[in-house]
C-alpha cells in the first residue's frame, strides 16, 4: 500500500470484495477520506489531508461519517468519498487513533477474512483448499484437484483409486 512508501498518501478508490472469497474481519475500521470539499466540518475531529487540497477547496478525512452528518455537515459538500480500513491495533483506543496522524491510522493495515466451502474433507485427505479463477479446489499432494465439497466418503474412493494406480 502506498501508505509506507509515500509521506502523503491519498487513498482514492473503495475496496469492494464481492463476488470474491473474502470480506473484511470484523474489528475492521473505516477512516473516511473526503475530497474537494466547498467547506470543512465545524467543530468535528478531522484530519487534514494537506497533499489533497487547494486554495478553495478541502480534503480531510474523519471517523464515523455518519456522526458527520447527524452534526448537519453535508456529505455533498465534497467531490468524491473513499472508505479506507484499517484494524484496530489492540495497543490503540478511539482517543489514541485521535492523537496519531492519518498515515499512521493507514499503515496498521486491515485484516480479511477467507470463507470457504467446508474444507473439512480436503484437509482429512491430506489436500489443501485453495482458489484459482473464482473456484474452490482441493489440492491433493499428488497435483490433483477436486471440489472440497464432495462428500468425504467419495474423496476417499477417489483418493483411494488414486493410490492403487500408483502401486500398479
Amino acid at each position: 500500500m502506498a501508505a509506507y512508501e509515500d509521506n502523503c498518501p491519498v487513498p482514492l478508490y473503495n475496496y469492494s470484495f464481492d463476488q470474491t472469497p473474502f470480506t473484511y474481519s470484523s474489528e475492521t475500521w473505516n477512516l473516511s477520506f473526503f475530497y474537494n470539499c466547498t467547506t470543512e466540518p465545524i467543530d468535528y475531529p478531522t484530519y487534514q489531508v494537506d497533499c489533497a487540497k487547494n486554495a478553495s477547496l478541502y480534503s480531510f478525512a474523519v471517523f464515523h461519517k455518519e456522526t458527520l452528518e447527524n452534526k448537519n455537515y453535508s456529505l455533498n459538500e465534497c467531490q468524491l468519498m473513499v472508505n479506507a480500513p484499517f484494524i484496530m491495533d489492540a495497543s490503540a483506543n478511539f482517543t489514541g487513533l485521535l492523537r496519531m496522524n492519518y498515515i499512521e491510522i493507514l499503515k496498521m493495515g486491515f485484516l480479511l477474512n477467507w470463507t470457504a466451502p467446508d474444507c473439512e474433507y480436503c484437509e482429512k485427505s491430506g489436500g489443501r483448499c485453495g482458489f484459482d479463477d473464482n473456484q474452490f479446489l482441493c489440492f491433493c499432494k499428488d497435483k490433483c484437484n477436486f471440489n472440497p465439497t464432495m462428500p468425504f466418503q467419495n474423496m476417499l474412493a477417489n483418493q483411494y483409486a488414486r493410490t492403487l494406480a500408483k502401486v500398479s
